[in-house]
């Protein structure tokens, strides 16, 4: 299965996702004419870093409102491997690629079929399917957690978990941008990592 999805080469494709979305920004750059200035990258760096902090207690708050659960649960799905290396750049490639997915993909493709589908009804309300959306992608974003052989196993707590992560992730994509929401995931997962949280 994971032949046929692509995972088994998986820095390929994210280096490809990369190229493709520094291309795509290239092209609207000059065709905008925006200016881009490395500042920019050191800003998002550090607003994400403050999200990514407020994250675990944001999640684990919401979750304990629910349920009780004993600690902060990884975002990633697959667990920290025995290299730290191979750990960081685990926890760097999950927040860009699940953001990539579900937040920009996702959560885009779900605002592009709400508005088609009720373009002509007074139903088409911009934050209805932003919501819808929000919910739909962080739903699946925790499913998926789940899934394949590194899924782990199905429990309430790291599900709910995650999937309140998913929606304050969403809310950043939505708010702030693909960018910030794709570091804060990636640093959330280093902060991990690392024993920052």
């Amino acid at each position: 299965m994971a032949g046929f999805i692509g995972l088994d080469r998986f820095p390929i494709l994210v280096v490809l996702i990369l190229i493709g979305l520094g291309v795509t920004a290239g092209y609207h750059q000059k065709r905008d004419k925006v200016e881009i200035h490395p500042s920019w990258f050191l800003l998002m760096i550090l607003e994400s870093s403050v999200y990514a902090l407020i994250l675990g207690s944001v999640a684990l708050s919401a979750t304990n409102f629910f349920l009780t659960i004993p600690h902060v649960f990884t975002l990633s799905q697959t667990t920290f491997a025995t290299d730290f290396w191979i750990s960081l750049m685990l926890s760097l490639g999950a927040g860009i690629h699940e953001e990539l997915v579900f937040r920009l993909i996702l959560i885009e493709s779900s605002l592009y079929v709400g508005h088609s589908w009720f373009k002509d009804s007074p139903l088409n309300l911009d934050y209805r399917n932003a919501a819808i959306a929000l919910i739909f992608s962080s739903l699946l974003f925790s499913i998926f957690h789940y899934v394949g052989p590194y899924g782990d196993i199905f429990d309430m707590d790291s599900f709910v978990f995650r999937t309140v992560s998913g929606v304050y992730l969403a809310f950043l994509y939505l708010a702030r941008g693909f960018g910030i929401a794709a570091w804060t995931h990636a640093l959330y997962d280093v902060f991990l990592l690392t024993g920052i949280l």
